[in-house]
């Protein structure tokens, strides 16, 4: 599972970015289709390693709105060198749905060495209507069914709602969140929202092009910080 996310495969761990969108009081926050590229190469590896190169490119492609739901698609393909083999081609796909409202999802995931297809996955699942949980279904590579628990929010509804304890004034939220990047698991995500910082305050990493348009709006620092489900937050509570 490639959690970008935001998708990761940890159990617990932090990731650190910042999020912009206007901030207008009366506002409602909302994300726009976006389509970013990144170039990947090794930067550093073990002595001990038998890799003596890798490089790659990953691709993460968001589309939709909270009328028509919400599609992502992901790939990443690395290409990894040893010594005196021939190189290793790895490509991980993955494909998502999320109804606008935040009731049901889809994912979908495989990986290939080469041409041939190691891993598989396929899954969907339901929110109930009053926020007590809700079930799924895993169809590959094992078929079964799990249930989620009380307070469960898909990947999406999570973005939005960060997103408004930001314009909120909230320095924290905590929320169980299900993605299905991980088969059934689900995980408590503690995010830390740092104080607002000005259009123009901050340059981000990527200001040339399309990307210029961050610039001219506010933004808000986060901390994200995934644990596996039944485990407490960082101030050991539970999730609110």
């Amino acid at each position: 599972m490639n959690r970008l996310s935001c998708s990761m495969t940890i159990a617990a761990g932090a990731v650190a970015f910042a999020i912009f969108f206007p901030a207008v009081a009366w506002a409602q926050p909302t994300i726009l289709s976006h389509r970013a590229v990144y170039d990947l190469n090794l930067k550093r590896k073990k002595e001990s390693s038998t890799v003596v190169g890798a490089k790659g490119r990953m691709v993460f492609e968001l589309a939709g709105s909270v009328c028509e739901g919400w599609t992502i698609n992901f790939r990443m393909v690395n290409e990894y060198q040893k010594a005196d083999l021939p190189a290793l081609m790895v490509d991980s796909r993955s494909s998502s749905y999320e109804s606008g409202d935040g009731s049901s999802m889809r994912y979908n995931q495989s990986e290939f060495e080469g041409s041939r297809m190691i891993e598989e996955q396929r899954l969907s699942a339901e929110r109930k209507p009053d926020g007590s949980g809700g079930s799924g279904k895993v169809e590959a590579p094992k078929p079964e069914e799990f249930t989620l628990p009380e307070g469960t929010i898909f990947a999406m509804q999570h973005q939005l709602r960060i997103m408004q304890a930001a314009l909120d004034g909230k320095s924290r939220d905590a929320s169980i969140v299900f993605d299905g990047g991980d088969g059934a698991k689900t995980y408590r995500t503690v995010t830390f929202i740092g104080s607002k910082k000005e259009a123009g305050a901050v340059t981000p990493t990527l200001s040339t092009g399309d990307a210029a348009i961050l610039t001219k709006h506010s933004l808000w620092p986060m901390t994200l910080s995934y644990f596996s489900n039944g485990a407490v937050d960082a101030k050991g509570d539970n999730p609110d």
